[in-house]
């Protein structure tokens, strides 16, 4: 899967643990142009946003809408949209660092023009760092490349072996 508001979405999920509660919800730049936003009054006459992606509920969020607290504009929420991992490279450097707290990274440009970037990473304290990633992964641009090597490693890690499942079984002795 190409970068894309779906693939934000997992990585917002699998990465980092966020419940993603909508994948076509109002969102925009706030009238200043500094802050992206999601809407809070999910009614659609009462929107002012033109674009749509996907939210998260935050700590001490509100989902799914309740009554508004001034009791005259409809629905309200508290929602957040999710960052733009997989197309920004400062949301995609949050993935970085989230992952690096596990995983060593390994991430090359292209030689050339129109090549891919590449991205990998190895768990710490599993296999050890020999320059060469466990998980590895490509795409067009770096975010893209981050985002696809970061939920391969989480699926890794979901059905894999942990460092510490790893060094049980070798020091466990073999049966001939």
């Amino acid at each position: 899967m190409e970068a894309s508001r779906e693939k934000d979405a997992e990585v917002a999920s699998k990465v980092f643990g966020l419940r993603v509660v909508a994948l076509d919800w109002p969102c925009g730049y706030e009238p200043d142009g500094c802050d992206y936003e999601a809407e809070h009054f999910p009614d659609e006459m009462l929107s002012s946003y033109t674009e749509r992606g996907p939210v998260y509920v935050p700590e001490h969020g509100i989902w799914p809408p309740v009554a508004s607290p001034t009791g005259k504009d409809g629905r309200f929420c508290a929602v957040k949209p999710v960052p733009f991992y997989s197309t920004s490279w400062a949301d995609a450097a949050l993935v970085l660092d989230e992952l690096a707290k596990t995983h060593h990274w390994r991430l090359l440009s292209p030689f050339l023009p129109g090549e891919p970037w590449f991205a990998g990473l190895t768990p710490h304290g599993c296999t050890g760092w020999n320059g060469r990633p466990d998980v590895e992964a490509s795409g067009k641009t770096g975010p893209e490349a981050i985002c696809k090597a970061a939920l391969a490693a989480k699926l890794l890690g979901e059905h894999g072996l942990s460092p510490a499942e790893d060094e049980a079984v070798s020091a466990e002795p073999r049966k001939t």
